[in-house]
């Protein structure tokens, strides 16, 4: 069978040594697993470039992949910025509103969860590392309603447009997780486009196929620490292992 049509969207977190785990990965396996993905071709996207498939502008090259990070941590500048950069390659990290005032930290204050904060963010070249939206204080959409939604939509914007960051207003959803109500779906769109957002991404370890449904309900795939090449493989063609 010929694999399924679609864009593989890979979502990471931590980059550490020594630890592996779910939301965890070593700097050596990321390198491997990234170098032989750059052997077999892959091509990571800009969200722009992505933006612009998915709105049917242009067409999907082929393996195209679209590679995230969740949260903004630290250790992303520290590992995954510079394996971008000898890779010649791009990613987009998801960054909560709150860490750029220090209004939001990492619940857990040991140097792994250490959250990068806007001085660390305009480090960052917007050409290998975009930067888009994780939420405001990192809440769980689908356990709000849509007004609240809204208005902390309006602040985490507020907020970004004040930072003199350059950003995209795309959404990862925080915890992965979408209102599954379709009454509550509708009026979470509704709350989207009246605060211009673009698209946004949930979890579902799925491709995203094209042309695209519902441009606010997104599937991304986890990657985790624990994952072998082989099981990335079948993730990226068939969105699972």
């Amino acid at each position: 069978m010929p694999p399924p049509k679609g864009i593989p969207v890979l979502v990471y977190h931590k980059v550490w040594p020594g630890v592996t785990n779910t939301l965890t990965i070593t700097p050596q396996k990321l390198e491997e697993q990234w170098c032989h993905l750059h052997n077999l071709g892959y091509n990571p996207l800009s969200l722009s470039e992505f933006a612009a498939i998915i709105d049917g502008e242009t067409e999907c090259p082929p393996n195209s992949i679209l590679i995230t990070f969740d949260d903004g941590y630290k250790n992303n500048l520290t590992y995954v910025y510079p394996l971008l950069q000898q890779l010649g390659w791009c990613a987009t990290i998801f960054i909560i509103a709150g860490t750029l005032d220090n209004t939001f930290s990492s619940a857990e204050n040991i140097p792994m969860h250490e959250l990068m904060d806007i001085h660390d963010l305009k480090k960052l070249d917007h050409r290998i590392m975009q930067i888009a939206m994780h939420g405001y204080k990192h809440e769980n959409f689908s356990r709000y309603p849509s007004k609240e939604i809204d208005l902390l939509l309006s602040k985490a914007i507020d907020l970004f447009n004040n930072s003199g960051l350059a950003y995209y207003k795309v959404i990862a959803y925080p915890y992965g997780s979408d209102p599954k109500e379709k009454a509550q779906t509708e009026k979470l769109r509704i709350c989207f486009t009246k605060q211009n957002i673009q698209f946004a991404f949930r979890t579902g370890n799925a491709l995203c196929r094209l042309p695209v449904k519902n441009k606010y309900k997104l599937p991304r795939i986890d990657i985790s620490g624990t994952d072998s090449l082989d099981d990335v493989l079948s993730k990226i063609t068939y969105g699972r292992k």
